[in-house]
């Protein structure tokens, strides 16, 4: 709140100084205030700070999450540009991808397609939306995708949305296609996981060796229905 009202002082076309001056050294207060409570969390709960105040990895340390057959891909979207960060287990690359708000509606339009009855409109929407997602969040990666099977995806804003399982990796056929389940999904190709960070990643499989000993069988509580 206080970070906004210093945002709005410093945008006023009549700026006042001391009001700003004081936002200024209460916002420092607080900041200083947080940074004691998550020192002490990471005091008294490590395993809680080791997720949600995670001291970033560097890339040494990604690539030894990964095996040979793995990519980890994260995202980063922006207002003016998005980038890509790409990592194997001896390789790395950036690349530039388009602005959040033309991912954000490509996304949306690609929900929107698969969540209707795939009359010839969604299926054409689904086609295009789906293979233009491919071409800007996984073909930028294209030389270090060659030979693996498995990608770790950091998704970032409304890639959170978006089923990468579901992305057409070819035209070859796609509109000639009327049976669905031949489709060139990247599922065919890749096992897809995802992870909110790469830190985060590492903290997980830590955890999960250090409670080996433990078993967990989990089930949803799925609705299953006659019609298909």
């Amino acid at each position: 709140w206080i970070q906004n009202q210093l945002i709005q002082a410093n945008s006023s076309q009549k700026r006042d100084q001391t009001k700003v001056a004081t936002l200024e050294q209460e916002f420092k207060q607080l900041e200083t205030e947080r940074e004691q409570v998550e020192v002490e969390i990471r005091q008294k709960h490590p395993q809680y700070a080791t997720l949600h105040y995670p001291k970033p990895l560097d890339l040494k340390a990604v690539q030894k999450l990964l095996d040979e057959k793995t990519v980890l891909l994260e995202y980063s979207l922006g207002q003016q540009d998005s980038y890509l960060f790409a990592i194997t287990q001896k390789d790395f690359l950036t690349a530039r991808l388009p602005n959040a708000s033309v991912i954000t509606g490509q996304v949306t339009a690609l929900r929107e397609a698969v969540a209707v009855k795939p009359d010839r409109t969604a299926l054409s929407n689904y086609f295009q939306k789906s293979r233009a997602l491919y071409e800007a969040l996984i073909q930028p990666a294209a030389r270090l995708l060659n030979g693996k099977r498995a990608l770790i995806i950091v998704p970032d804003g409304i890639l959170h949305y978006l089923p990468f399982e579901a992305l057409l990796q070819t035209d070859s056929g796609v509109k000639s296609q009327v049976d669905l389940h031949q489709l060139p999904y990247m599922i065919r190709n890749f096992t897809i996981s995802y992870a909110p960070s790469a830190t985060v990643l590492a903290n997980l499989r830590n955890g999960a060796r250090r409670t080996s000993g433990k078993t967990l069988l989990a089930f949803g509580d799925p609705l299953y229905e006659d019609k298909v």
